[in-house]
């Protein structure tokens, strides 16, 4: 009986435990205020922030300016001072069947100019030829590409010549190297030449033999003291020909069956070379010739009275007229040569100096009653 009453004893005990223990995990209820006001929702406008200024990109510097030496013949930068050395001027075949050339491409004054039959011949001049593999074929001498040669005082390079051109080398004194009245040592005959062309058009100069030569000689390298090329260069933003007019394509007329043709390229800003229906071609490097400036000199040109030959005079001792073609104008000029040995100098109408273009120069000696067309 009495243990009967302590189990209900620990029952009610343990009912009251568990009501306190539920009455401590409630809490009282928390009454909220209504703030919300009986107005239109809040408008939340967003302002996108500019974005800040790039920094300024710095100037960039300036190219120092060139202050190193030039090529007297071209006006172009050379790795060293070359105005005191003498050019070399290589006599080179222009007929038909002896073409392509071979390293006429690397010359910075080509003279083109008539002989007999109505064919010309071109006087490539080298002022350093001492990096030229080849150059031909190589082709006699005419007296008045003399008067070239020594207006730029050139050793002169050819393969025989008119009896006229002889009676001038011993009468001036000219310095000459003669692939055919000569040692020869500088020359060889290419034997594809010789089998397709014939043996008269494949005498060709190896440039690697004139120092040699030269020295074995006793040739003159430099220039006499006093002497100085007078051609005058410019970049592309300084030229100015006045009154020029488009020079697109230029045709040269040097006889009735032998025209040259200079076609214009703005990209490259040089004339590429045509002739005989084709590209003036240097088979050698495989390029076209090309050249910065095409000039015309109109000279006095006629049959040398007597000559059995039919061969020619023409006078490049005076004065006369011509043409600077550069950049796409072209504009008419003056030219002088006080005497054989003396330089060309060409000046505008109104007597300023023409200042050519950096690069070749090609030189037409025309007939004064022949023409010159302009596109």
């Amino acid at each position: 009986m009495r243990s009967h009453l302590r189990r209900i004893f620990a029952f009610m005990i343990l009912i009251t435990l568990l009501a306190a223990a539920a009455g401590c995990g409630k809490e009282a209820p928390v009454e909220i205020e209504d703030t919300q006001e009986d107005t239109a929702e809040d408008v939340v406008i967003v302002v996108d922030e500019p974005d800040p200024e790039p920094e300024p990109e710095p100037e960039p510097e300036p190219e120092p300016e060139y202050t190193g030496p030039y090529n007297p013949l071209t006006g172009l930068p050379t790795e060293e001072d070359m105005t005191a050395k003498r050019p070399y001027a290589v006599m080179v075949n222009n007929i038909k069947v002896a073409n392509p050339q071979e390293g006429v491409s690397k010359a910075d004054i080509i003279f083109e100019a008539e002989v007999e039959g109505g064919i010309t011949r071109m006087m490539a001049v080298f002022q350093d030829i001492s990096g030229v593999d080849v150059v031909g074929s190589c082709r006699s001498s005419r007296h008045y590409y003399l008067d070239l040669a020594q207006g730029l005082d050139a050793i002169y390079i050819h393969a025989g010549g008119s009896p006229q051109a002889y009676s001038a080398l011993r009468s001036r004194g000219i310095d000459n190297i003669d692939g055919v009245n000569g040692s020869g040592e500088t020359f060889y005959r290419d034997s594809d030449r010789r089998s397709s062309m014939g043996y008269e058009h494949s005498l060709m100069l190896d440039p690697s033999l004139l120092p040699a030569y030269i020295e074995k000689h006793k040739i003159r390298t430099e220039h006499d003291e006093g002497y100085e090329c007078n051609l005058q260069f410019a970049d592309d933003d300084e030229l100015m020909l006045e009154g020029a007019e488009t020079a697109n394509k230029i045709v040269a007329h040097f006889s009735a069956s032998k025209p040259t043709t200079f076609e214009y390229n703005a990209h490259d800003g040089v004339y590429y070379v045509n002739q005989y229906g084709g590209a003036y071609r240097d088979g050698h490097y495989d390029v076209q010739i090309s050249a910065k400036n095409v000039i015309t000199v109109f000279a006095n040109v006629y049959n040398i009275s007597g000559d059995d030959k039919g061969r020619l005079e023409t006078i490049l001792v005076g004065n006369g007229s011509g043409y600077l073609a550069v950049n796409g104008e072209y504009a008419p000029i003056t030219w002088e040569k006080a005497s054989a040995s003396d330089r060309f100098v060409f000046k505008f109408n109104d007597g300023t100096p023409v200042v050519l273009g950096r690069g070749v120069s090609y030189i037409c000696i025309v007939d004064k009653d022949n023409s010159v067309e302009f596109e």
